[in-house]
């Protein structure tokens, strides 16, 4: 039977960095079997690896793996590798803790500036099999290493989180899966290492001509599952940058219910509720509320009665799952593929988003050949759980708030369509009682900053330029003056979250991003409202990007609409502010100005754009009057606070001055004192 998401297409061709010690030594030779490129670079968790220049350019991904003995023996430095056997207050303990986790954060924050632009997986420390001070000992306190380096990993995770690009790799996981009794070393070795078994002190006990030579400890403890653990690690690895890369993702799955979402066929038997649900099915439909949770789609497609089948879940499952958590119910006599046509058309899901479940052969057949990019995971019972919990296409990089209320969301959209398709556009669009909201995102910190950047990186209908941005892209475009203004839109029916982005830079649009679900609402226009007002505050000419690519058609006519003039082939102007439809409410929650005068934050922002100036140009240490010139400069901009557009324009024209002339410098003092004459 083709089309099992289970023969999929493997990850090959790419390159790996690793950094570490022994604790990544075996990964090289998996990588050769799974297709990549390995290269290893010694690090102890101490010292800055020397890497090539251009890390980024060459290597697709990295894992770095920080030696835990490292960690330990510098949080006391000078009391070697067991100090945590001495008899120590708790006090200590917990200084030696927090020394740790800021040694951690050092680390991971270098590692930060080295590694900017591809996915980093970290690894987790080992933590030990079982409390080495005994089984009545205390479990929680930090004087017992096993809990001590437990707390390390989750204080470890945290600090990885601040990075996005950044992603906590659980060695311990893999060693629960395979069974540590059987891989782990600190049967043998000190729990500081946090490696796994081998022979490695064999041969030097054979060198030291012991009166009984040992059993080698892989033959003595039958640990031969190491090969095992590398391998597992790096399945982990690749299906982790599967899911990164979004590689054939599953947005919904459409399940069967008789001998699917239960045993046996409830209109017909008289199977006992408890023996229907016991054991897989429980499992299964836990699974697919995991996957729901996710921010997946469920779907029922089954040949029944409706009216009984769905009494039939809410008796037989009590409420665990409902018809609540199906977007989609076909439940009738005709066929599934028609069912699943109209599923595909209410949910807007591409067929190779989809797999089905069925235990019918022929009814998997019927549909695959409808549509042969949909996909289905086999007839045994006991493996549909596994797949949808751990196969990376059922996996996303992110769970949001939004992730959870994504069916209801859908759900809301197929109500709209139904009320679209009953009147005219106007009357529909007007019906809605819509309200957008303006929110400038000014960080990285904000929290709709990563779905502003989901959304930008995903979106290939509406977008203007089609231009995907790095985190480190988008942080740099904020640190250089840029604006992301982000638009969250709500109606009768259901608040949609954020769906639309404009990136702004002085006086030009760079870039406009709306999401596909609220198509057709007006929202473009609000957006652009909002973006040339924002721009008129200190400019009368506003110029905006739009660059086609082929799949951005809905964006052919978008400035031309709103009254802007072609002045290239990729460059539109306008000295006008367009008019927002008068039947949608504009709220501005965060006001820029008055936002940032409320927080005190401009005296950061303008001493941090000055360091990244000063970094980047060398004139300016070497130029003792250019430096005098600066410093008084940014007094002025400092005093001027109160007027931001002011403040962008001086710091446009500091980044100017630096790479022309010191006239121009000058030319900006005079413009800083004509402005404080103004205030004054």
């Amino acid at each position: 039977m083709a089309n099992n998401i289970y023969i999929n297409n493997k990850m090959q061709n790419l390159n790996a960095l690793l950094l570490g010690t022994c604790n990544v030594e075996g990964l090289p030779g998996v990588a050769k079997r799974f297709g990549y490129n390995a290269d290893h670079y010694l690090y102890d968790g101490r010292h800055v690896p020397q890497l090539p220049a251009n890390v980024s350019d060459i290597y697709d991904f990295a894992v770095v793996a920080i030696t835990l003995r490292s960690i330990l023996e510098d949080c006391n430095p000078g009391k070697g590798y067991f100090w945590y056997t001495e008899n120590l207050s708790e006090q200590y303990f917990k200084i030696a803790f927090e020394k740790a986790v800021n040694l951690i954060n050092e680390q991971i924050s270098m590692m930060a500036k080295l590694l900017p632009k591809i996915p980093v997986f970290v690894f987790s420390f080992i933590e030990p099999s079982s409390n080495p001070l005994g089984l009545l000992q205390k479990k929680h306190s930090l004087s017992n290493i096993a809990f001590f380096i437990r707390e390390l990993n989750r204080h470890f995770e945290l600090i990885i989180s601040k990075y996005s690009w950044f992603y906590y790799f659980d060695l311990n996981e893999c060693l629960s899966l395979l069974g540590r009794e059987r891989l782990q070393d600190d049967i043998l070795y000190m729990c500081s290492h946090g490696g796994i078994l081998s022979n490695f002190d064999y041969g030097l006990d054979i060198k030291s001509k012991r009166i009984i030579t040992p059993v080698p400890a892989l033959n003595f403890f039958e640990a031969f599952k190491g090969a095992n653990y590398i391998e597992l690690i790096f399945k982990r690895l690749s299906d982790s940058l599967k899911i990164i890369k979004k590689i054939t993702p599953v947005k919904l799955i459409i399940v069967d219910i008789d001998d699917t979402l239960w045993r046996g066929i409830a209109a017909e038997d008289n199977m006992d509720n408890i023996e229907r649900i016991e054991g897989w099915p429980m499992g299964f439909v836990e699974a697919l509320l995991f996957f729901k949770k996710r921010g997946g789609l469920l779907a029922i497609n089954s040949k029944n009665e409706e009216k009984q089948t769905i009494e039939n879940i809410k008796i037989i499952y009590g409420g665990k799952i409902s018809k609540e958590d199906f977007v989609s119910i076909k439940i009738n006599w005709r066929s599934k593929v028609e069912n699943l046509r109209e599923i595909i058309s209410e949910t807007n899901i591409l067929p190779q988003n989809i797999v089905v479940i069925d235990d019918n052969p022929r009814e998997i057949d019927e549909i695959i050949n409808a549509f042969p990019e949909i996909r289905h995971i086999g007839f045994n019972p006991y493996a549909w759980r596994g797949y949808i919990l751990n196969g990376p296409e059922f996996q996303v990089e992110a769970i949001t708030e939004e992730s959870g209320n994504r069916t209801e969301l859908v759900k809301a959209m197929v109500q709209r369509e139904l009320e679209r398709k009953s009147m005219s556009n106007q009357d529909w669009v007007q019906s809605l009682n819509l309200t957008v909201e303006l929110l400038h995102i000014i960080s990285e910190n904000d929290k709709y900053f990563q779905r502003a950047l989901e959304l930008i990186n995903k979106t290939n209908q509406f977008n203007t330029t089609g231009k995907r941005w790095s985190y480190n892209e988008i942080k740099k475009f904020i640190d250089y003056g840029g604006k992301i203004l982000g638009f969250t839109a709500k109606d009768k029916l259901i608040d949609n979250g954020l769906i639309g982005v404009v990136l702004l830079k002085s006086n030009i649009i760079e870039q406009v991003v709306l999401s596909c679900r609220v198509f057709g609402m007006d929202i473009e226009i609000v957006m652009a409202h909002e973006a040339v007002r924002t721009i008129m505050n200190f400019s009368n000419v506003i110029r905006a990007n739009l660059i086609l690519t082929g799949k951005n058609h809905s964006c052919l006519n978008y400035f031309e609409r709103l009254g802007f003039i072609k002045i290239n082939d990729t460059i539109w102007e306008t000295d006008k502010i367009c008019k927002p439809p008068y039947w949608i409410n504009i709220m501005r929650s965060n006001d820029e100005i008055e936002s940032r005068k409320e927080k005190k934050e401009d005296k950061k922002i303008i001493e941090k754009q000055c360091k990244i100036l000063e970094k980047q140009y060398d004139i300016i240490p070497n130029n003792e009057n250019t430096n005098t010139q600066i410093d008084i400069l940014k007094t002025e901009l400092i005093k001027s606070k109160n007027q931001i557009k002011e403040l962008q324009e001086a710091l446009d024209k500091i980044l100017l001055a630096y790479s022309n002339s010191q006239q121009e410098l000058i030319g900006l003092r005079l413009l800083s004192e004509k402005n404080n004459k103004k205030l004054s």
